[in-house]
C-alpha cells in the first residue's frame, strides 16, 4: 500500500479524514497542477503535513529493439481513460533494488512491463482559490519526484529555520510558489519557498476550521485530507453501462505467458470485478 514518508524519513502513518467528499466534484478538492507554455502558470501554496508515496505505471514501455520508451495502450484502455494505473504490489515496488525500483510479478501492469514511476499526494492550502472570507482552500495534489525532491532540497538546506518540515502543522514553514512549464512535450516545474518562513497564519487556521466543521479538539481541526485514500491500486477491470446485469471479460497474455481473465459483473449499477489467472496448457509427450 502507499505510505506516508515524513519530510526526514521514509515511514509513518496516513493522517485519517472523515468521508466528507459524498456529493462532491473531484477538482474541488484536488488540485491539478496544469502546465503552460511560455513562463508557465504558478500556484501559491502551503504544504500541510507529510506526504504520501505510491507508485504508478504509464502507458509506454522499452522497446525491446531499440531500447527507447514507445507508446503502449492499456490492455483496458477503451473503457478506462485514465492516462497511468497505480500499482497494485505497493509493498513490493516501493522498495529498491541495486538503486532501482522493484518490479512485481503480483501486478499485472508490472509483469507487462509498463514504466514504474514514483509519486507523492501531498496536502496543500492552496491561495489561488480564496473563499468569501479571503480564506484558502484545503486541497490535495499529486506531484511528480522532481517537484518532492525540490521541496525537500529546500528543506535540507534550511532546517536551521524550518526543523519540523516543510509540511509541519505545529513549527515554521514558507509558503512555496510552483511553477508548471510546457516545455515541448515535457512538463518542468519550479519550487520556490516565497514569504516569510512562520507558523500557520491565520487564514489557514480558518480554512482547518471550515475543512473540519465538526472538530471539538485541536487534533480533529488539524486533519487533512486522507490522502492514501485516492492514491490505492488500479485493478484492470472492464466497465459495463447497463444498468441491469451483465457480465463482460477482458483476457490477454503477459510476456511470460500468463494468461489473465479480468470477469467484470454489473447488477443495477453496482460492479464486481474477480480476476483469474492461468498458465497456458503443459503439452505432455504421447507414446
Amino acid at each position: 500500500m502507499p505510505v506516508e514518508v515524513p519530510w526526514d524519513e521514509e515511514g509513518g502513518l496516513s493522517r485519517q479524514g472523515d468521508d466528507r467528499y459524498e456529493g462532491m466534484e473531484l477538482d474541488e478538492f484536488w488540485l491539478r497542477f496544469e502546465p503552460s507554455g511560455g513562463k508557465g502558470r504558478q500556484y501559491l501554496i502551503r504544504v500541510l503535513g507529510d506526504p504520501v508515496k505510491f507508485m504508478t505505471h504509464y502507458d509506454n514501455q522499452i522497446d525491446a529493439n531499440t531500447k527507447e520508451r514507445k507508446r503502449v495502450p492499456f490492455p483496458d484502455s477503451e473503457n478506462v481513460r485514465k492516462k497511468k494505473r497505480n500499482c497494485t504490489d505497493q509493498e513490493t515496488t516501493l522498495t529498491r533494488e541495486g538503486g532501482r525500483y522493484r518490479r512485481s510479478e503480483k501486478c499485472v501492469w508490472c509483469r507487462l512491463g509498463y514504466q514504474l514511476t514514483p509519486r507523492y499526494m501531498i496536502n496543500v492550502a492552496y491561495y489561488g482559490r480564496k473563499d468569501e472570507d479571503g480564506d484558502p482552500t484545503i486541497m490535495m495534489s499529486e506531484i511528480p519526484q522532481t517537484a518532492y525532491d525540490l521541496i525537500k532540497d529546500w528543506w535540507v538546506a534550511n532546517k536551521a529555520v524550518c526543523p519540523e518540515g516543510p509540511g509541519t502543522m505545529t513549527g515554521s514553514a514558507p509558503n512555496f510558489l510552483v511553477t508548471v512549464k510546457l516545455k515541448g512535450k515535457k512538463t518542468e516545474y519550479s519550487v520556490m519557498p516565497t514569504g516569510e518562513v512562520g507558523k500557520l497564519p491565520d487564514d489557514i487556521k480558518n480554512a482547518l476550521r471550515k475543512f473540519n466543521p465538526n472538530a471539538e479538539t485541536v487534533e480533529e481541526v488539524m486533519r487533512l485530507h486522507d490522502l492514501k485514500r485516492f492514491c490505492g491500486p488500479t485493478f484492470m477491470a472492464r466497465t459495463s453501462r447497463s444498468p441491469s446485469s451483465e457480465r463482460s471479460s477482458t483476457r490477454f497474455r503477459s510476456p511470460n505467458g500468463v494468461v489473465m481473465t479480468t470477469m467484470t459483473t454489473t447488477t443495477s449499477g453496482r460492479m464486481t470485478t474477480t480476476r483469474r489467472r492461468r498458465r497456458p496448457p503443459v503439452t505432455r509427450p504421447t507414446g
